[in-house]
């Protein structure tokens, strides 16, 4: 695929990585797969080959043996009055020498795993997955090891040493030092400090002026107050959780109006397709937010919004602290699991705080939201999940929503189709 495609020439996301391991659990060959991605085929059976894992049985109970049905040995392992042959004994492969292991052409081959294989659930022969967080982590990992290390010869580092040592004994500075040497040291002032202070020039600290006065920074950790309603939700317990399971995940969060104004939004935004839904709320209160959970679980229906709910993530605000209330139906039934970010800590459902840009673009900050209703938040809403998106591929979020859950899920939602010339995103759609 040509290397003028935009995007080709970046390395593999974890949104493309999951495109993948849906494309092989769909049983899709590499070159459509690619295509979505606007990738090399090559660039894929690469990721795939490299990233694959085995799955995990106990095979010792089948001779996988390539050879084994023109085997006639006897007796491989020595026991002489076993009255089995070979062939038909898993022990042969310990002992015998023309034993060659007998390997499935899928993993030999395109797609070189068994995502989508159908043979999967009694297959005996060795198997390869291809799962994307695994991927995305191993990936991240080898990221992180080609970057460890020091980026400089030996023979620099003993220039590097020499200049420095003659600067220091004459009393000057480290910043002085590489003003002075601009043209012969290439390092910045804290890579010299780094060096110094792993050990790599003859310098040390204590042959700093200053520099043994300070006192090594302590990084403080704000302890966090964890309430009892919080127990067993806290973003530690969400990390574990999510961690050994791919369950889909949403984050909430409100939009305030003005000063004095009394209606709000609340917000429901998925990290995997970059989908938010929103409910204008009259009050900023507790009570409101299960009345909004509530009407949504009657317009979609409980099983609907357990799929589309399973996780939320969400901040302390006074308005989500009922988390029982929240998880639970009005029948008893459990529809979602709350979980909640650590105090002073947005980064932590990043997400959604990006999302609502959007949001501003229809209702400036400092703008009330009394003068709206649920039509005026549903018409603004459905342009925003209209608008394609490049961390989608130029998708956008009703696209891939509505190919999971069908377009009667988003219009009991209250989001319609809009096409992508009549996408509007400012306030003029109110008028």
């Amino acid at each position: 695929m040509s290397k003028q495609i935009p995007g080709n020439n970046r390395h593999l996301t974890a949104d493309d990585r999951n495109i993948i391991e849906d494309g092989l659990k769909n049983s899709m060959n590499l070159k459509d797969i690619a295509k979505v991605l606007c990738k090399d085929p090559s660039t894929i059976s690469r990721e795939i080959r490299k990233h694959r894992t085995e799955y995990k049985r106990d095979l010792n109970l089948y001779n996988r043996c390539k050879n084994k049905r023109n085997c006639t040995h006897k007796h491989v392992c020595g026991n002489s009055m076993c009255q089995k042959q070979c062939r038909n004994c898993n022990k042969c492969m310990k002992y015998c020498k023309d034993y060659e292991e007998h390997l499935c052409p899928q993993i030999k081959y395109a797609p070189y795993v068994c995502n989508g294989c159908c043979k999967k659930a009694y297959c005996q022969l060795k198997m390869y997955v291809y799962h994307a967080r695994t991927a995305h982590s191993n990936y991240l990992e080898t990221l992180s090891e080609s970057r460890a290390g020091y980026n400089i010869t030996p023979e620099k580092l003993i220039e590097i040493d020499e200049i420095i040592k003659e600067g220091v004994k004459r009393g000057h500075s480290i910043a002085n030092i590489l003003y002075e040497n601009k043209n012969l040291i290439e390092c910045s002032e804290r890579t010299i400090y780094k060096y110094i202070e792993d050990g790599l020039l003859s310098i040390k600290n204590i042959d700093l002026r200053r520099k043994v006065r300070y006192k090594p920074r302590k990084n403080k950790k704000d302890k966090q107050r964890v309430l009892e309603m919080q127990k067993g939700r806290t973003y530690d317990d969400f990390i574990q959780y999510t961690s050994i399971t791919e369950t889909p995940i949403m984050e909430m969060d409100t939009v305030l109006g003005c000063l004095g104004s009394s209606k709000c939004l609340l917000t429901l935004y998925s990290r995997q397709t970059r989908f938010m839904f929103a409910r204008l709320l009259n009050s900023h209160t507790q009570e409101a937010v299960i009345n909004a959970f509530d009407e949504i679980e009657e317009l979609i229906g409980l099983k609907t919004f357990q799929e589309l709910f399973p996780i939320i993530l969400t901040d302390n605000g006074s308005e989500f602290l009922d988390a029982e209330a929240l998880e639970w139906s009005k029948t008893g039934e459990l529809r979602t699991k709350i979980y909640y970010c650590n105090s002073r800590s947005p980064q932590e459902k990043a997400g959604i705080e990006k999302n609502h840009e959007f949001i501003r673009y229809f209702i400036p900050k400092k703008n009330s939201f009394d003068h709206l209703n649920q039509t005026h938040i549903d018409l603004m809403m459905s342009n925003i999940n209209n608008y394609k998106r490049e961390s989608l591929h130029m998708a956008s979020p009703y696209d891939i929503l509505s190919l999971m859950y069908g377009t009667d899920t988003l219009k009991k939602l209250g989001i319609t189709y809009i096409k992508p010339e009549k996408v509007t995103l400012t306030k003029d759609i109110f008028t």
